[in-house]
């Protein structure tokens, strides 16, 4: 575990996959890849994605932007 405030979170998140698959002899190889992180890692990532969207759902990256959008929209009337 890193030292800063970001890893704790990231590790239960970790542990509670895992908790998902008790009784499992193997655990899927996970690859946390920061947005701010290497551009290759990021570009790697982006290729394994698969596409998500349908007619009534939101693409992941769309999901993303909304969720991001959400969480800023009140930080931004705050001011």
């Amino acid at each position: 575990m890193l030292d800063n405030s970001f890893s704790p979170r990231v590790n239960n998140v970790l542990a509670k996959s895992r908790d998902m698959l008790t009784g499992s002899l193997y655990y899927p190889h996970l690859y946390v890849v920061k947005e701010d992180g290497d551009p290759g890692l990021r570009i790697w990532a982006a290729s394994t994605l698969i596409e998500d969207r349908s007619d009534t759902t939101a693409s992941y990256v769309q999901f993303l932007q909304q969720l991001r959008d959400k969480v800023w929209a009140p930080l931004t009337d705050y001011r």
